[in-house]
């Protein structure tokens, strides 16, 4: 097994380790290694002309209109929409759930890929904390790997360990994690969650999007009994629903007692909820998102927002 060799912050020198042409990839949302896609920024300009690829990004610190730098994402979606303000070109026409094909046979190439980890625990093994979306594949596939070790980060159960070899680079930086607080819910949402409660039966399986509408959702299903929750995203308010016992799993035809998220979204208090929580699993889109993982659900109920629909629906 190789091992990782470790380099201080300020060590850190993105103009010698990239190569003309390679695509840099990393954690996506919440999960962003921020300190180094920051470090990435700055150093931009002197590396060779490289293309970045994310998923879902809350970061807004490498330019939109950078020379060096082309970029190719899942979708525009939070910060992400600034770098397609002229158009999609560099959009990824390919759903989540199929995301990990496309990065394990080569189809989206990624050569260095950027992470978070906590840890290591006493074997040596690290955890990618708040989401772990395609980083296997994307690890896997890489010709670099670099992790930058946040005590910040929260340790997860589920599909979150990272083995020490598959590691390059560590690069120990403590910094201040992504956070998303749930938004102010004015008249409009109030009345939208309302009425979208009224449609959710006891004993349901949740998958709620991201944005403010679903998230005031949990705000209002206060009443309601023997929830569970299988979901690509979960917020603040699934934490408050757990702890009112309102969320408690018990009917759930697969994962009984058990929330199932593929990454978290939200605050501080949701960060330290989910730490070393055993009722709680971050799953790989692989199982989140797939097909024959949901049909399993009798009382399945998806909640989700959009900014545009096109013409497929």
């Amino acid at each position: 097994m190789k091992s990782a060799i470790t380099i201080l912050p300020d060590a850190l020198d993105f103009t010698r380790l990239i190569r003309a042409g390679d695509t840099v990839g990393w954690a996506q949302a919440t999960a962003e290694p921020v300190f180094l896609t920051r470090r990435l920024a700055v150093q931009a300009a002197g590396c060779a002309p490289f293309r970045v690829f994310f998923a879902l990004t809350f970061a807004a610190d490498l330019a939109a209109d950078h020379p060096h730098v082309s970029v190719t994402a899942l979708g525009g979606g939070g910060a992400g929409r600034r770098f397609f303000a002229e158009g999609a070109g560099g959009v990824v026409p390919a759903n989540i759930s199929g995301l990990c094909d496309l990065i394990a046979g080569g189809r989206l190439r990624i050569d260095i890929v950027l992470l978070q980890v906590a840890g290591p625990d006493l074997a040596g093994c690290y955890n990618a904390g708040l989401g772990i979306e395609c980083l296997r594949e994307a690890i896997a596939g890489a010709r670099l790997v670099i992790a930058q070790i946040n005590p910040a980060l929260p340790w997860t159960e589920g599909d979150t360990r990272i083995e020490p070899g598959a590691i390059d680079i560590l690069v120990p930086a403590r910094h201040p994690l992504l956070e998303v607080p749930p938004r102010p819910v004015g008249p409009a949402e109030r009345a939208i969650a309302g009425n979208v409660a009224r449609l959710v039966p006891d004993g349901a399986t949740l998958e709620l999007g991201i944005g403010g509408i679903p998230e005031a959702v949990t705000g209002a299903l206060g009443a309601k009994r023997g929830l569970g929750i299988h979901s690509g995203a979960i917020g603040d308010g699934v934490a408050g629903l757990i702890e009112q016992g309102v969320v408690d799993n018990r009917h759930k035809e697969i994962d009984p007692g058990v929330t199932v998220a593929m990454m978290l979204v939200g605050s501080r208090r949701l960060y330290a909820f989910a730490d070393r929580n055993p009722k709680l699993a971050i799953r790989s889109p692989r199982y989140t998102h797939d097909a024959a993982v949901l049909g399993h659900f009798r009382r399945f109920v998806a909640i989700n927002s959009a900014l545009e629909i096109d013409l497929t629906g």
